[in-house]
């Protein structure tokens, strides 16, 4: 199979691929370039108009694919075997780091050894809730919403809420709110902060929404995200929250939904989840969910 890994200059076909290809949340052109740091750099590989979006890390000796191939379903584990290929046994790369749904990963490795790889064991996994806004009931009706109700009704008695855009809400300010994020999270997350840091110096470019919570007249919450490519779905990329107040999660979560449903949105993707959070969103009662794996391929000894 023919190919060819550009470093750089690669934008409009990368986009033009994504345009024809796109079939996951990652599946972003900004959010690709923003995911990249001083430890990194985005490469592009492209199959004869299909494509990968991938880093090089700078030592070398490691690269990362951005999740799903570009390309139709039925190519994709080629396509991404001659990238494992290339990577591993002719640029003598010691590791290929992949983020997989479970059916395309099923599919790889059962072709690994035909080009001398190996899978390692999965480094960890991400459950992705899914909401259908058909479904979703603005006014939290029913026993199982009973809990959240009295929460949005006492916060909301308690406080002044307001929503805004991002544009309405000065940089510096925006960026306090990821500072009094990332303290509250301590030692977790951090390897996000330098991306919502280029985010907001980007001016959220490429983010179809933006909302900025105020509660008694200080912003205290950021949430962003994008259409998925080709899809009626609609991924909510970015929950910042400074924890200033108690419950403060669950009122911009509950927002962001009935905000997403009234802009036509079908389905609202909140994102890769670990146990902790996982159990957090799952307050909102997700119609369903899909799980991504995390694991690295190597040559075999």
């Amino acid at each position: 199979m023919n190919f060819k890994v550009y470093e750089s200059n690669f934008e409009a076909i990368a986009r033009k691929c994504i345009m024809k290809y796109g079939n996951c949340e990652e599946h972003h052109y900004e959010h690709f370039l923003n995911f990249a740091d001083d430890k990194k750099k985005p490469m592009f590989a492209e199959f004869s108009g299909q494509g990968i979006l991938a880093f090089k890390f700078k030592d070398g000796k490691t690269w990362q694919v951005m999740r799903e191939v570009l390309a139709p379903k039925e190519q994709r584990t080629t396509i991404m075997l001659e990238f494992a290929d290339y990577v591993l046994n002719k640029l003598k790369a010691d590791t290929l780091k992949i983020e997989l749904i479970d059916d395309t990963r099923k599919d790889l490795l059962k072709h690994l050894k035909e080009k001398k790889l190996r899978a390692l064991k999965v480094n960890y996994y991400l459950d992705l809730p899914l909401f259908e806004m058909d479904k979703w009931d603005e006014n939290l009706s029913g026993k199982d919403f009973k809990n959240l109700r009295n929460v949005k009704n006492k916060f909301y008695k308690e406080h002044k809420v307001e929503f805004v855009s991002h544009d309405k809400v000065t940089k510096d300010e925006l960026k306090r709110i990821v500072h009094d994020w990332r303290k509250s999270r301590r030692n977790t997350n951090h390897a996000s902060y330098q991306e919502y840091l280029n985010i907001i110096d980007s001016d959220f470019k490429g983010f179809d929404e933006t909302r900025i919570m105020i509660v008694d007249g200080k912003h205290r919450a950021i949430t962003a995200g994008w259409r998925v490519p080709n899809s009626e779905q609609y991924y909510s990329s970015l929950g910042l929250i400074d924890y200033s107040l108690d419950r403060l999660s669950e009122i911009a979560n509950l927002d962001d939904l009935t905000y997403l449903k009234s802009k036509g949105y079908k389905i609202v993707n909140f994102g890769g989840s670990e146990d902790k959070l996982l159990e957090f969103k799952k307050k909102f009662k997700p119609n369903s969910m899909y799980r991504t794996y995390i694991f690295s391929i190597k040559r075999v000894n």
